[in-house]
């Protein structure tokens, strides 16, 4: 039985933390993509 509690104390904060990486990849990219897209309104003079 302490195995699978083992097991579970091992893997769990692993997927969190995964789950977590992947989750903010994801903000970022949006972030990149909304900075970019605010440079580019800059650049072609529209008042953003």
């Amino acid at each position: 039985m302490w195995m699978i509690w083992l097991i579970l104390i091992v893997t769990v904060p692993l997927l969190g933390l995964a789950a977590y990486g992947e989750w903010r990849n994801r903000q970022v990219d949006k972030y990149n993509e909304w900075k970019k897209q605010q440079e580019e309104q800059e650049k072609s003079g529209i008042p953003a």
